[in-house]
């Protein structure tokens, strides 16, 4: 992490980590005979940031700036398998590549005495660069034996999973002294967020036998 500050109450930095994450066996024992124990390789992540902090106004304005932009490798995707004749089982697998970067600012007001003002931005853009996963559908027809057909099902270009893309909070409060018996404090508290997804088919599930989303977006 490297800083530079301008003055005592306002810098400037850049900051680099790298985070792993060890590898995961699926062996739960409903899973697809024919695939046997699975596993996802280690995950890394090569993460750089930069960002303004800084007081202003004799200390009445604080404001707090960053971006970021993280670089997986591996990246470790928790999903779902559906396998005929059993219960959805939960399963670990190595997304091929996504892309992640964004940007947090923060703001703190004291415009009085006992008033503080909290405002909180972020910005995050998510998405699966490359991620193709394998699903089995056993088809049963009115007549004769079940047929078994293996898809690739592309999620390319899909958001990520638990990422929104805008989320915004809100804090005010104002202190009221009493003396020797304290204070009274009022506090609001308020926030909104994006659109969040829960797995990589952006909520439309899977394409039916022939290949047809049927659930809305």
């Amino acid at each position: 992490r490297l800083t530079y500050n301008f003055r005592e109450d306002t810098h400037v930095y850049w900051k680099y980590t790298r985070g792993w994450k060890g590898g995961h066996f699926n062996a739960a024992a409903a899973l697809r005979p024919e695939d046997g124990v699975t596993y996802a390789e280690p995950e890394t992540n090569n993460a750089y940031e930069t960002g303004l902090s800084g007081s202003f106004v004799d200390s009445k304005i604080n404001l707090n700036f960053s971006l970021f932009y993280y670089d997986y490798s591996n990246y470790q995707l928790f999903t779902v398998q559906n396998s005929s004749g059993s219960t959805p089982e939960f399963f670990v697998v190595n997304a091929q590549g996504v892309e992640i970067y964004g940007a947090e600012l923060s703001g703190d007001f004291r415009p009085f005495d006992n008033t503080l003002i909290q405002a909180r931005f972020s910005w995050l853009e998510s998405t699966f660069t490359e991620l193709i996963l394998e699903n089995t559908v056993i088809i049963q027809p009115p007549v004769g034996p079940s047929i078994t057909k293996n898809q690739d099902l592309n999620y390319g270009g899909n958001r990520m999973v638990n990422s929104p893309q805008y989320k915004v909070s809100l804090t005010a409060q104002q202190t009221f002294p009493l003396g020797r018996y304290g204070a009274v404090t009022a506090r609001y508290d308020g926030a909104w967020t994006d659109t969040v997804y829960f797995d990589p088919t952006e909520g439309r599930g899977l394409e039916n036998d022939d290949q047809q989303l049927f659930l809305p977006e």
